[in-house]
């Protein structure tokens, strides 16, 4: 056989157990991920189990963990009650307090006002703060109308081309620079627009925004100023009857009584979720239960949905099996590949450690001819993968046979041995000649003759150790 032949057998069976190694593990994979999804998927209904169970309470003294567990949320909801019944009655008590608060800064909001009116510098000052108060209303909608005008009146002059081109010429004012032609043609067009009576109407509306402005400004300032003064000496007076500090008392109880209403609502919402199968404190409870129902044999799990008056886990229970046998497929599928994968893997990696001692060795150039057949090499590699023979096992047989080809092209077939080995350790023992070679290993057995006759070469060899007998003719 030539090198590349070799070459190439090594090759074929190391690619062939790659793709296998590759097909095993996707297979492998494949079965595993489902198990996982299946698992899930059996929780799930396991779970919805248990929400059904919990919805309907029904007697399962029989079986204590489930018992104890429906006994948890039945105590947690009951505890949710208390805890609602509580909150209302502490806000009865707070809106209570508060109404009789309320009650009382009345009469002393009475007594402020009474001693008030009877201080002749409030009454003044309270009189002109009305007064100014009534004229900035009056400002304001009288602002709210001057704008009005005047901004839909100023629109229609800057609509107007002409106009609008005088007042950018600044024409009619100290520093229009118009002259010569320039000046006629503006005092032209100035009289076909009727310029100076409409530009000083443009001015004065101008003039009424920013006038008005400047009232409200001044109303508003004054207001301020005599609100601040008022609310000084009504404060003062609170303070003295008392009414500033129970003020301070309503506000705090206010929001007192706001949170407990938002707390209540919470606890509301809590409660009906809980109730309904969808709060927190069911779904942790679903949750264990679903742990417990996932470790129960079939007839106790058929037992449990016999309990209920649903039909709904009756189906979750068919869906159960159904699940629980796909589960058992893909498992039975990996513990069949799995071997197989491990024992390929093995192979794989002895055949490429061979495959690089092959390269290494320099065993693959191409002068080299063997002296060996396709089925002896199948039979050696067959050992090596059963573990028989190390991986370097082939190396020595193949530099026991290797040979390098006569360029002599006579009837004859000769050639020329490139190794020859007859230490205790080696393989293979070979003498040769111009005519003939035998060649006889002290313990493993191969043995050849040739003659050159009639151009023809054949080979007999067989072991003595029994690992393979062949017959082969080149």
């Amino acid at each position: 056989m030539k090198a590349s032949e070799v070459s190439g057998l090594i090759y074929n069976h190391e690619i062939e157990l790659e793709r296998r190694a590759r097909e095993l593990n996707t297979n492998i994979m494949f079965s595993r991920e489902k198990v996982v999804e299946l698992k899930r998927e059996l929780m799930s209904i396991y779970q919805q189990m248990a929400k059904v169970l919990l919805l309907e309470s029904p007697d399962v003294r029989d079986l204590t963990q489930i018992n104890q567990l429906i006994d948890q949320l039945k105590s947690q909801i009951a505890d949710l009650n208390t805890r609602l019944s509580t909150l209302k009655q502490r806000m009865d008590k707070d809106q209570q307090k508060y109404d009789e608060l309320t009650a009382e800064a009345g009469e002393l909001e009475k007594r402020r006002d009474e001693l008030l009116s009877q201080d002749p510098v409030f009454v003044k000052l309270n009189g002109q703060y009305i007064q100014v108060d009534n004229d900035a209303l009056s400002i304001d909608e009288l602002s709210h109308q001057i704008q009005e005008e005047a901004d839909n009146k100023l629109a229609e002059y800057d609509a107007n081309s002409s106009f609008h081109y005088l007042v950018q010429r600044k024409f009619g004012q100290p520093d229009y620079q118009g002259k010569w032609i320039f000046r006629n043609l503006d005092n032209w067009l100035a009289r076909q627009v009727d310029f100076p009576r409409n530009f000083r109407n443009y001015n004065m509306l101008h003039a009424m925004k920013q006038e008005i402005v400047k009232r409200q400004l001044t109303v508003t300032q004054r207001l301020d100023a005599l609100s601040a003064k008022r609310d000084t000496m009504i404060a003062g007076v609170a303070q003295n009857v008392g009414l500033a500090e129970l003020n301070q008392q309503l506000s705090r109880l206010e929001k007192v009584i706001d949170e407990g209403h938002i707390n209540i609502k919470t606890l509301h919402e809590e409660l009906r979720k809980n109730i309904t199968g969808d709060g927190a404190l069911f779904e942790s409870v679903t949750a264990k239960i679903a742990e417990v129902m996932k470790t129960l044999p079939l007839d106790k799990l058929n037992a449990l949905t016999l309990k209920t008056e649903s039909s709904l886990d009756d189906e979750l229970l068919k869906r159960v099996l159904a699940t629980k046998n796909s589960i058992a497929s893909f498992e039975n599928d990996i513990a069949t590949l799995y071997p197989e994968w491990v024992r390929v893997g093995t192979e794989y990696d002895r055949i490429h450690a061979m495959a690089q001692s092959f390269i290494n060795s320099d065993l693959n150039r191409s002068k080299y001819h063997y002296d060996i057949g396709t089925n002896q090499i199948e039979t050696v590699l067959a050992s090596i993968f059963s573990g028989d023979f190390g991986s370097r096992h082939l190396l020595e047989i193949l530099k026991s046979v290797r040979y390098v080809p006569s360029n002599n092209s006579a009837g004859s077939s000769s050639y020329s041995s490139s190794s020859s080995s007859s230490s205790s350790g080696g393989f293979w023992s070979t003498s040769s000649s111009s005519s003939s070679r035998s060649s006889s290993s002290r313990s493993g057995g191969y043995s050849s003759s040739s003659s050159s006759g009639g151009g023809g070469f054949s080979s007999s060899s067989s072991s003595g150790g029994g690992k393979f007998t062949t017959t082969d003719s080149f």
